[in-house]
């Protein structure tokens, strides 16, 4: 699933190729976290599974802009915890592209945690 996101300042919609960039960049944002997304050995022991999602900025250097909310709990604290810690953990994230105009932009991304079989 694709990160839903908006722009903190607006973005002009005037031409589609601004708006493909910015789409692949969500794209891109989402990727990255998704490569450094794990689940600790000791919580699929304990059968922990869930999907929480979070709520982060980004800022034009790719670091976090502010704190990371969770805005639907997973019912697990410990996996709400995690995906707080791993979206942390992932900045600084790619650089937006030149031509975004915005100086933060806000993510809401699910991110979901099940044993493998």
């Amino acid at each position: 699933m694709a990160a839903r996101s908006a722009p903190a300042d607006s973005i002009p919609t005037n031409g589609r190729p601004a708006a493909n960039a910015e789409e692949a960049y969500g794209a891109e944002v989402h990727r990255w976290i998704e490569r450094r997304k794990s689940y600790p050995a000791n919580l699929a022991a304990r059968g922990l599974q869930g999907t929480v999602t979070v709520a982060f900025q980004i800022d034009r250097r790719g670091r976090l802009s502010g704190p990371v909310r969770i805005v639907a709990t997973s019912g697990e604290p410990a996996l709400d915890r995690l995906a707080r810690q791993q979206i942390e953990a992932a900045s600084p994230f790619p650089r937006p592209p030149a031509t975004s105009t915005w100086k933060r932009r806000s993510f809401t991304m699910p991110l979901t945690y099940r044993p493998r079989t």
